[in-house]
């Protein structure tokens, strides 16, 4: 099966210029590959989602059940209880720092190497020309899918990054991806994902489900198998999430409020909807994100001396484009659910989330 598949998805080599966009070094034709994936419907907006069947509580001692997973707090011992604890995805109180990195100097050299490290995995700021059955529209509803999902499941923000990183690695390097397979395609990233942040894990027949049967189990399987191998199985992926937390980490609270940590997340979960984020690279928009959020909070604005630091291989151009850009994306968000235009619901439950409006 494995050269079936080899022959049916290529990867591609990628220059990277100065602007840090690729462009392919070569292009070899593909079959299409609807023959092997069920069609699905590409309406996202007709999944009924539910995640009811993903936790539930026992009387007396606290018992949750994730597919055949069962964790029971009474069996535990008091330094094993967050193995009970369904991760959120949301952000609150000062969580960003509840996790002391320890020396600064630790966490300069351990930004340097995962920004190393995204560097190597960085998909193409435009891959979507090669996809003429694509487009940033499209994509921009499976990243809303892929929000929606996990929030349904109450997954982590780190999954939630991962997944979206899964979707633009692996859609940089296939060929003949059509519109009735992004469902799947989406799915299968959440699912990968999800086996690499989370503690309990759903199984192909529960996102089949959650999913309203849109596939077939046997084809999430295949589709996390090929996702695998045009990724070269290099499934621990850095995001902009990771460095968030290390830059918020390295900063310290101190300069960092909640509502900044808060606001850092909104501003870089709604650059995932936005495919012009690519141009930038992770560690950049989390740097962006911070000093963005620092003065939405209406505090005096974060240094970027507090940001280079940590990561003093930023460009300052860079940054304070991407900021730049990150407030305009908030404004448009704001006037798109004010004004209720036709891509209201895709902001709405971020600014619901983070606002409470």
């Amino acid at each position: 099966m494995l050269d079936d598949v080899q022959n049916i998805w290529q990867p591609r080599m990628y220059n990277r210029d100065k602007d840090n966009c690729c462009t392919p070094c070569s292009a070899v034709p593909h079959k299409q590959v609807t023959d092997q994936i069920s069609p699905l419907d590409d309406r996202f907006e007709s999944l009924s989602l539910s995640a009811q069947s993903f936790s539930t509580r026992a009387s007396g001692s606290c018992l949750y059940s994730f597919g055949d997973v069962t964790c029971d707090e009474s069996l535990l011992s008091p330094s094993d209880n967050d193995l009970c604890n369904s991760p959120s995805l949301s952000t609150s109180g000062n969580a960003l720092f509840e996790h002391d990195i320890g020396d600064l100097y630790d966490v300069a050299l351990l930004i340097r190497n995962e920004a190393q490290r995204q560097k190597e995995q960085r998909p193409p700021c435009k891959y979507l020309k090669n996809h003429p059955n694509l487009d940033a529209r499209l994509r921009r509803s499976s990243v809303s899918f892929i929000m929606e999902v996990a929030r349904a499941c109450n997954l982590q923000a780190s999954t939630l990054f991962l997944a979206t990183s899964y979707l633009d690695r692996f859609l940089a390097v296939a060929q003949a991806v059509t519109s009735n397979m992004m469902i799947l395609v989406s799915m299968a990233c959440i699912s990968l994902a999800s086996k690499q942040e989370e503690v309990l894990q759903a199984t192909a027949a529960e996102w089949t489900a959650i999913s309203d049967n849109a596939f077939k189990e046997e084809d999430l399987s295949k589709m996390e198998w090929l996702i695998l191998c045009q990724l070269g199985w290099r499934s621990r992926s850095p995001t902009a999430f990771t460095f968030l937390h290390l830059l918020s980490s390295g900063i310290g609270a101190s300069q960092l409020s909640p509502q900044t940590s808060q606001y850092s997340q909104y501003l870089l979960e709604l650059s995932l909807l936005d495919y012009g984020a690519l141009e930038y690279d992770a560690v950049t928009i989390a740097s962006a994100s911070l000093l963005a959020a620092h003065r939405m909070n209406h505090q005096s604005e974060l240094g970027f001396d507090s940001v280079l630091a940590f990561a003093p291989f930023l460009s300052y151009q860079q940054v304070t484009a991407c900021t730049a850009e990150l407030d305009a994306l908030h404004t448009a968000c704001v006037c798109c659910v004010s004004e209720g235009s036709a891509d209201a619901d895709l902001y709405r439950p971020l600014l619901t989330k983070y606002f409470s409006c």
